[in-house]
């Protein structure tokens, strides 16, 4: 035992069963993953002996009802009494509906990405993860090489109550390598190639009729998250990360929505919002490629473009950068949203309308579209036509507003040069000597998991 584990009572020194420990291998179920996390205790306490004890603790820590922490409601899944930060266990990640745990995969022998969708009492999280996976299978069916870019479902299982997904374990999203990169911009040609990309899969979603509502840098994932460091300028002695291949994957379909089907009132995530989506006129593909727009733009620049947490800062903002509003748009906002507007409702009821003094400066250092384009360093013979397709789809009206497939034809994919990202392919499995050593008799793959594919209920003992 860890002597830094015993004296702070870290829950490192805990020693966790297996979930099958006294279940027969043959009856062992395939899905029977183990989580993989080198330390439950700080780094500095880190030791080989806090290893190996970690290295046991498995999925049985699920527990069916959610625990309250000084932060959030999060649910118990490596989640000791001692553990207070969900996001510091390597290998794990949280959010509204539950974790996501990096896996290994007994039956597969690879390392997978697993999501634990969380219980609630009135069961709306596993209806929305039913609603997902009836998603997922869909495009997995019409899209089986997953060439449009779209997340791949390998599985689906019940555990405890919980609804669980596999995936293919893919890179960091591009928030996370922003954010790791001290938020510095990427490089037009990986833009031109992430939007590329990302609208191939849009594309390929509205043709089935599938709105996918939340689109931001958070759902989107990189195919690995290796990195080269290069100079900011030639001669510039200011590093920063490129990734090794531009190629990025769409996640997370928990709000996506077949058009035919009832629209919920509001949907995506504030900084991405489409105008027809707060002025209540009803939302529908080009709610989609407003949210996009507004991404391509917060990765050419490292920061997002509308940062604000009202609407009608919001709408002040929009008109900054993208022109007024049209009257015929505010013509068709809802009874709710006429208070943004002065009477007649032809104009936004800005800066009378503010919250504060901030928010009036936050509006006034905005600039306009183009202005963001050329500061952002694009060369001239590129900044135009980039101005133009950003324009184009971050238009009001979301009838004249472009559409993937439109976008995807547009000048600025033939002027600049894109670097053929890599093939969206399964991830192929880690080498031997990357997958995991287990110390621990019983604790990890072995040569007796030879499983038995036929049974899918899990047998709880």
């Amino acid at each position: 035992m860890c002597v830094a584990s015993r004296r702070r009572g870290c829950a490192a020194s805990r020693d966790f069963s297996p979930l099958f420990r006294n279940v027969p291998v043959s009856e062992t179920p395939f899905w029977a993953l183990r989580a993989r996390c080198t330390s439950l205790c700080s780094p500095s306490l880190a030791s080989p002996t806090c290893m190996t004890t970690n290295a046991r603790a498995t999925l049985s820590l699920y527990r069916q009802n959610p625990v309250q922490t000084r932060r959030r409601h999060v649910p118990s899944l490596f989640l000791p009494p001692q553990v207070r930060a969900p996001g510091s266990l390597p290998g794990c990640a949280t959010g509204t509906f539950g974790l996501v745990l990096e896996c290994w995969d007994r039956h597969e022998r690879e390392y997978v990405a697993v999501k634990v969708v969380r219980t609630h009492p009135k069961d709306k999280y596993s209806h929305a993860a039913r609603l997902e996976i009836e998603v997922l299978e869909t495009l997995r069916r019409l899209d089986p090489g997953a060439v449009h870019h779209c997340v791949r479902l390998r599985r689906h299982f019940m555990h405890r109550g919980h609804v669980c997904m596999a995936f293919d374990r893919l890179g960091s999203s591009l928030y996370d390598f922003l954010r790791r990169n001290s938020y510095h911009p990427f490089r037009v040609d990986l833009v031109a190639d992430f939007g590329r990309q990302l609208l191939d899969a849009m594309q390929f979603m509205h043709a089935q009729g599938l709105v996918h509502t939340d689109l931001k840098p958070e759902n989107i994932l990189l195919h690995d998250s290796s990195y080269d460091k290069q100079p900011t300028a030639p001669g510039s002695k200011v590093l920063t990360r490129v990734p090794h291949s531009s190629a990025v994957w769409l996640i997370d379909f928990g709000s996506a929505t077949w058009d035919e089907r009832y629209h919920s009132t509001v949907v995506s995530t504030r900084h991405y919002r489409a105008p027809e989506v707060i002025l209540g006129m009803g939302w529908s593909f080009p709610c989609d490629v407003w949210s996009l727009g507004c991404i391509l733009v917060e990765l050419l620049t490292g920061e997002a473009l509308f940062q604000t947490h009202e609407n009608l800062e919001h709408l002040a903002m929009m008109e900054a950068v993208v022109g007024p509003i049209p009257p015929a748009v505010i013509a068709r906002s809802d009874e709710h949203s006429r208070k943004y507007f002065r009477d007649p409702p032809t104009q936004l009821r800005w800066p009378e309308g503010s919250s504060s003094r901030d928010s009036v400066r936050a509006v006034r250092k905005l600039r306009s579209l183009g202005e963001i384009v050329r500061q952002a360093g694009v060369p001239p013979g590129l900044a135009s036509s980039l101005t133009d397709l950003l324009a184009s789809m971050l238009r009001y009206d979301p009838g004249r507003r472009i559409t993937a497939a439109q976008a995807l034809r547009h000048a600025f994919f033939n002027n600049v040069a894109i670097k053929p990202p890599a093939p969206p392919v399964r991830p192929p499995p880690p080498p031997v000597a990357m997958q995991p050593s287990y110390p621990t008799r019983g604790c990890g793959p072995s040569s007796t998991d030879r499983l038995d594919l036929s049974r899918t209920t899990p047998r709880i003992v």
